[in-house]
């Protein structure tokens, strides 16, 4: 066993542990820690050895409340009222660019379908040619 004389670098040959004490960042910012005292076998030397606090989620600032989540999930199933602009507006594409009514089931379009909109649920080619019917006969 080693000899104690009082430094660090004695303390942690004693323990068998290597540790580079070196910050090789100073302008870097140290994650908020609490302090852990420890005392060594030495009388005379105190080492203190930083610990992380475990993070606390903020749930109430970030997270909906289940009814609001719900009625999220709901505008974007059949009859919601986003659910509803969409498709009125894919109808509106299809028209007035004279886009053949398979568009809306070409890979393409269900990827930009999927990026825009996660929890729309894309029609078929019946139901956008149904609602561009539905518009001229009215």
């Amino acid at each position: 066993m080693t000899e104690c004389d009082g430094t660090f670098s004695s303390l942690f040959r004693s323990a068998g542990v290597s540790v580079n004490l070196q910050i090789s960042d100073e302008s870097a910012k140290p994650p908020e820690t609490s302090v852990d005292i420890f005392e060594a076998s030495c009388s005379s030397a105190v080492v203190v050895f930083p610990t992380t606090k475990p993070a606390t989620p903020n749930t109430s600032a970030n997270t909906p409340k289940i009814k609001q989540a719900f009625e999220n999930v709901y505008q974007y199933s059949k009859g919601g009222a986003k659910y509803d602009r969409i498709t009125d507006a894919i109808a509106y594409f299809i028209a007035v660019d004279n886009r053949p009514f398979y568009a809306v089931e070409g890979k393409g379009f269900r990827h930009l379908i999927k990026e825009l909109a996660p929890l729309y649920k894309k029609p078929c080619r019946e139901i956008i040619k149904a609602k561009i019917d539905k518009k001229y006969d009215t």
